[in-house]
């Protein structure tokens, strides 16, 4: 019996480790000899994973964030790495570019900044690190991207009429969809209105007579553009006796109505302005002479049903009233208002 005792101590202070030796001597040891071993054999398996070698960290910590927005044209990529072996060396292959597959751009460079250059504006663009270690292992990061800022500048100029006649007193409009709506006065033996459209995505189109009276001046267009896109362009055209106020539709997707008389009072009517709603419903004022003085009137559009057959008077003070505006709010309620003489200023 001492002398199995004696071998069993020997092989367990030489690291064999416990459950060999109950194998093989079918004999169970002192719970503290059993520690020992325990120890031993967790020291082996640490010295073993000691020495095997590790990945690279994944590359982390993306600089900018990923997904950020308006990052400067200037822009540097950074990121975190390195490797959990002390001692071993990490290099990075750096992909970068504005495809969601990034080209290689920088291979084994040393250093956790990459410098792509002067970027474009308005633009996505998409990076990815691979970090390698001197032991041939590799981790490879998460494709990150940013957008850089957003400029915006003028274009080139463009001539959007092309008639022979004088074409003065422009004014324009824009949907929501994008496309715009531009209106003016043009000179063709009388004065008559034109309008050209703007499409989102493909440009001016041909400029158009919206009015075909030439009984007299047409003058002093205004446009306005609701929230269906439909427009509304209004006017002032002389008739051979007074001045009246004129308006025309247009439908998105049919083009511009008929011209409509929407005042039908004996004297004259100056300086139609418009306003459209987000219901389509639309607002217009002007200034009117009533034999004694200037008045502001207005008459309403109202989608599906067309202009109302009165016009109405919206003020009734003693002095001359003129310059009058209209705006509609997001509730598609209206204001309106003028300059008017008190008597004194």
């Amino acid at each position: 019996m001492k002398k199995i005792v004696t071998i069993l101590t020997a092989l367990i202070l030489i690291g064999i480790p416990f459950y060999v030796c109950h194998a093989k001597f079918g004999i169970g040891l002192p719970s503290v000899v059993k520690k020992r071993v325990e120890d031993l054999d967790k020291k082996v398996k640490e010295e073993k994973e000691a020495e095997r070698n590790h990945s690279p960290n994944t590359p982390a910590e993306p600089t900018p964030a990923n997904g950020a927005k308006g990052c400067p044209i200037t822009q540097d990529i950074r990121w975190s790495g390195g490797d959990p072996d002390v001692g071993d060396s990490v290099v990075y292959d750096v992909y970068f570019g504005d495809s969601i597959s990034p080209s290689l751009v920088s291979a084994g460079q040393l250093g956790t900044i990459y410098d792509p250059g002067t970027l474009n504006n308005n633009t996505v663009y998409y990076w990815k690190i691979v970090a390698r270690d001197n032991h041939g292992e590799s981790a490879i990061g998460e494709v990150w991207s940013f957008e850089t800022v957003i400029i915006r500048s003028w274009k080139t100029a463009e001539l959007i009429e092309t008639d022979d006649g004088a074409a003065a007193n422009p004014r324009v409009a824009i949907g929501q969809d994008g496309n715009a709506l531009a209106v003016w006065h043009q000179h063709n033996s009388t004065y008559n209105i034109y309008a050209n459209r703007y499409v989102s995505g493909s440009g001016w189109q041909t400029a158009e007579l919206v009015e075909t009276d030439n009984s007299g001046h047409a003058v002093s267009p205004q446009v306005a553009i609701g929230g269906d896109n439909n427009a509304l362009a209004v006017w002032g055209q002389w008739d051979g006796t007074r001045e009246n106020i004129w308006a025309n539709r247009y439908i998105s997707g049919l083009g511009w109505q008929t011209a409509e008389l929407i005042e039908t009072d004996d004297e004259d009517a100056f300086e139609p302005q418009v306003a459209i709603g987000q219901d389509g419903n639309a607002l217009v004022v002007w200034r009117q002479w009533d034999g004694t003085r200037y008045n502001i009137w207005a008459n309403r559009y109202i989608s599906g049903s067309g202009w109302q057959k009165t016009a109405e008077l919206i003020e009734m003070d003693d002095g001359n009233a003129s310059y009058s505006q209209v705006a509609i709010g997001g509730d598609n309620n209206a204001l309106a208002v003028w300059g008017q003489c008190d008597g004194t200023r």
